[in-house]
């Protein structure tokens, strides 16, 4: 029966089958996670399509459901509510992979193999093994508050995944937060925990068989083994990430899904624009919905404004549009008003660009706001430095300077505390 460890499995909806390497014995192991927890968790899935699935990242994917090579929603639908009701009953791994078949044939859709089906399933059993390993040792941290990496050091292992094989770290370290195994599809690495690291203990090669770099966070990013230099990100396939309540977690999972999947109003687009070419600013405020919420004129270079308690709570969520007559991206107050109402999105048009500024992952709030000033003005002295230099050499006019100048901050502040920033030619 596969009973609780399946259910554990289906907490993180690794429904997404990219490779096809060599499978390790299936693992036959239980744990104990609340079965009504768990079903509720997966009853709260959305089905979406291949295409959004495949461009959710992180938690957002754990929020979606979604199965390769079956496009019809219905057919989705049925094939979650299947294994809803596997997962209640407790069936076998043989009638789950039976009754989806019947589904898809019933719903004249191409058959899918075995192979295909039985690979989702090890696949979440693996899942399941570290999610019930990392709960396991997270109970005994105060007692044992290091973890070791182990990899099975044979020819089916990934080479970035034998590389970490003895690595030593805290447990509350950023490395476990994607690291945890299974972090890969049909990755059998295992996490112990132990006291602390042992005499001798070498962290740029902890096995004695790779060389590992480091980021300035202490978190290994590149391995020298064998041969080669291997990259060391988790990318999509995140692993285990830490307990925490399953309901907070799908909420949350479920907003950042949302807002990684903005599609600005056709209102706010027209609106921008009408006032591209204008000499003076005007700034447009839009709730969720593209419906106007105010409008306000300011002169060349700034506009203010000024909003009723209604009007604020209707903007939360949605989008302000100005524009700059002379050139440029946001302003750091820019950034700061729309942290204040919360939209969804800024943006500024100029003549000749539009720029985008959307919320990191977690949204607006006053700490993000903080750090995002900060920021700026940290980085703003390391640009502006490097732009001086580049005039100075002839290398750049002063106007493509000028120019250059609050976009070049404003990438490196977003890649540095998750905004999503962009500017587009026009």
């Amino acid at each position: 029966m596969l009973g609780d460890g399946l259910l554990a499995a289906y907490l993180l909806a690794l429904d997404h089958v990219a490779e096809e390497v060599s499978f390790a014995d299936p693992i036959d192991v239980r744990f104990d996670v609340p079965p009504e927890e768990a079903i509720d968790y997966f009853r709260r899935k959305r089905v979406v399509p291949r295409k959004t699935f495949d461009d959710l990242e992180g938690e957002a994917r754990s929020a979606a459901f979604s199965v390769s090579q079956v496009y019809r929603t219905d057919v989705l639908e049925a094939m979650k509510e299947e294994i809803a009701q596997a997962l209640e009953s407790g069936a076998t791994q043989r009638e789950v992979v039976a009754g989806l078949k019947e589904i898809l044939a019933g719903a004249g859709h191409r058959e899918l193999g075995d192979f295909h089906l039985e690979t989702i399933t090890r696949t979440n059993m693996q899942m399941a093994y570290g999610v019930g390993r990392r709960r396991a040792l997270e109970e005994t941290v105060d007692d044992l508050p290091y973890w070791e990496y182990h990899a099975v050091l044979d020819d089916r292992t990934r080479p970035s995944h034998a590389a970490c094989d003895g690595l030593v770290l805290p447990a509350n370290h950023p490395f476990w937060d994607d690291h945890f195994p299974p972090w890969g599809f049909n990755c059998r690495c295992n996490v112990t925990a132990t006291t602390g690291t042992s005499a001798g203990y070498n962290k740029k090669n902890p096995s004695g068989q790779a060389e590992l770099a480091y980021d300035k966070s202490g978190v290994p990013v590149k391995a020298e083994y064998g041969t080669a230099v291997y990259d060391l990100s988790a990318g999509r396939f995140q692993g285990v990430p830490k307990q925490g309540g399953l309901k907070e977690t799908i909420e949350q999972a479920s907003e950042r899904s949302q807002r990684s999947r903005v599609k600005t109003p056709q209102s706010v687009l027209d609106t921008e624009r009408e006032i591209r070419n204008e000499p003076i600013e005007h700034l447009h405020l839009f709730d969720s919905e593209g419906e106007p919420v105010a409008s306000f004129t300011g002169d060349e270079d700034a506009v203010e404004y000024d909003l009723t308690d209604e009007e604020i709570a209707r903007m939360r969520g949605g989008y302000d549009v100005h524009n700059h007559p002379g050139e440029g991206a946001f302003s750091l107050t820019d950034i700061a008003d729309a942290a204040d109402l919360e939209v969804a999105e800024s943006r500024v048009v100029t003549p000749t660009h539009s720029y985008v500024m959307r919320p990191p992952a977690g949204g607006w709030d006053n700490e993000t706001a903080q750090k995002i000033a900060r920021e700026f003005n940290r980085i703003r002295v390391k640009v502006v430095a490097e732009l001086q230099r580049a005039v100075r050499n002839g290398a750049m006019a002063i106007k493509e300077a000028k120019l250059e100048e609050r976009h070049r901050i404003w990438q490196l502040v977003a890649r540095a505390l998750g905004l999503k920033y962009k500017r587009k030619k026009l």
